[in-house]
């Protein structure tokens, strides 16, 4: 499992536990997390109904008394050369892992929202990003 240090590390690996725990109960089935290559990793990948998810997991932290959106959205940080990369990280496990070419798959993002002060956190999910 990959090592997450510094603070920012360590709020985005909260948020992808609340991510990955969200998604269970939404009925996804986890089939693994922080899959790296060179070209760039995926957060989360789950299969659901035969499908597979592709996962990019987003996590802001709040300091308010409640946990809202605000005006800001942490995916405005995914640039075009990010998405290129989390794209080609896709295909590369689609191909090493002999994925048939008839699964239907998709690439997905999920928005974590904390506040850690009052322990409380937001889900927003977002389907077929690309």
């Amino acid at each position: 499992m990959k090592q997450f240090v510094s603070p920012a590390q360590k709020i985005g690996e909260l948020g992808e536990d609340v991510a990955a725990k969200f998604l269970v109960k939404q009925g996804y089935t986890l089939i693994e997390r922080n899959y790296t290559l060179k070209t760039g990793e995926v957060d989360i990948i789950t299969s659901k109904e035969g499908e597979l998810g592709f996962w990019e997991v987003k996590t802001t932290k709040c300091s308010t008394g409640n946990v809202s959106r605000g005006t800001y959205h942490p995916f405005e940080n995914i640039h075009t050369k990010k998405l290129k990369r989390f794209v080609q990280t896709v295909e590369q496990y689609l191909y090493s892992h002999n994925v048939s070419h008839e699964t239907l798959w998709g690439i997905h993002g999920v928005t974590v929202f904390l506040n850690i002060d009052i322990r409380e956190a937001k889900v927003e999910v977002m389907e077929n990003i690309v």
